[in-house]
């Protein structure tokens, strides 16, 4: 069953029947009644994309760092917003592929939490954002470990606070799978997943495109670059790194041209997987993990993403429909990756000069709010 709202721009809503998802959705209204209305000079999902990244407003958030080690002897960060209500419920914000607290959509994020009476911490990934990379272990496109160490301690540190989750590009992959694994246990209110790639090895078909390879690809490449490189040491200990030797294994990741030659000559040895294809396939959260979800959770996307194609929503919708009744998808015909920069309503030429306002930030607390207080009312 496909809704067709009266706006244009979000052309796909499939919501599945359970209660308590049905009653946050009721209580969202920015997707349920609300219009998301794109700034008319974005043409394509190229023009969001880049815009978003390069132009938009950075939020000043003060963030107050906590260190916290893991099982396995690793460490992440927990950036909590020093100036949120220490009363309301906790947004845990899982970021995208070589972000973290510094990232404008997570400051946006957290902002807009602050002002729905929530109270945001970022968990920054192993590596990412000065955290010391403190094992050979990194993070990789679907693991859910981390992050469920990090819901546990932040539970134990909030006891009684209701905990909601919202996760961004590779981070949503990360939160949808965490949320399907987790099942009935699962210790969140709800959860929000923004421009999820769901399906990595479509994603990694995209680099058959020359504007692809151009505009992404060497973006991409540069960033996994940079991260293992400054984690060489420390990656070096990885015992899979005997047969290559540890020198063979870096000639090869500084020859990678591409993210997938990267993946082949890098991220399947530390992770022991025989192909790329085989790892895209384990880290995908497509395969089942959206039926086992047991919360309300939404996942939005846009058909227009140059990052994750089309044909792959289309699938997610079919199974958010016969299979998934906590979850609800919504599609918009505009928004790209992590963009969804909206229309302002004053300051005008400022904002089309620096953007400011994304519809996903909206959405986003609208919706984890509506989970919380459908839960506690």
């Amino acid at each position: 069953r496909y809704l067709l709202p009266e706006s244009a721009d979000l052309v796909v809503r499939e919501a599945g029947p359970a209660p308590a998802l049905a009653r946050a959705l009721s209580r969202c209204p920015a997707l349920t009644r609300g219009r998301y209305c794109a700034l008319p000079w974005l043409l394509g999902g190229h023009a969001h994309t880049v815009v978003a990244r390069a132009l938009r407003l950075r939020p000043r958030v003060q963030f107050e760092r906590e260190l916290l080690s893991l099982a396995d002897g690793g460490c992440v960060a927990l950036d909590w917003d020093a100036e949120a209500p220490a009363a309301g419920a906790v947004l845990v914000v899982v970021h995208g592929m070589n972000g973290g607290s510094r990232e404008g959509y997570v400051r946006g994020v957290v902002l807009r939490a602050r002002r729905c009476g929530m109270r945001a911490v970022v968990f920054n990934c192993r590596g990412e954002a000065g955290v010391p990379l403190a094992t050979y272990r990194t993070y990789n496109a679907g693991g859910t470990q981390d992050l469920r160490e990090v819901v546990l301690h932040i539970r134990g540190k909030c006891p009684g606070t209701p905990l909601v989750a919202a996760g961004f590009s590779l981070g949503a992959n990360i939160l949808a799978r965490y949320v399907g694994e987790e099942g009935e246990s699962c210790p969140l209110r709800g959860a929000a997943a923004f421009s999820n790639p769901f399906d990595m090895n479509a994603g990694a078909g995209l680099e058959r495109s020359v504007v692809w390879r151009l505009v992404y690809g060497r973006h991409l490449l540069a960033c996994l670059l940079r991260y293992v490189l400054r984690h060489r040491e420390a990656i070096s200990a990885n015992p899979a790194l005997t047969a290559p030797t540890p020198a063979a294994f870096w000639r090869g990741v500084k020859s990678a041209r591409s993210v997938s030659e990267f993946c082949q000559q890098c991220t399947i040895v530390l992770w022991g997987f025989p192909s790329v294809a085989a790892y895209n396939d384990a880290m995908s959260s497509c395969h089942g993990f959206l039926p086992r979800a047991r919360i309300p959770l939404l996942c939005v996307n846009a058909l227009d993403d140059p990052l994750v194609p089309s044909y792959v929503l289309r699938k997610v919708a079919e199974e958010v429909r016969s299979a998934a009744p906590h979850v609800a998808l919504a599609l918009t015909e505009r928004g790209g990756h992590l963009g969804w920069l909206e229309w302002p309503g004053s300051g005008l030429l400022a904002s089309l000069l620096h953007p400011r306002d994304s519809w996903m930030d909206r959405v986003c607390c609208e919706f984890l709010l509506a989970a919380v207080q459908q839960e506690s009312g």
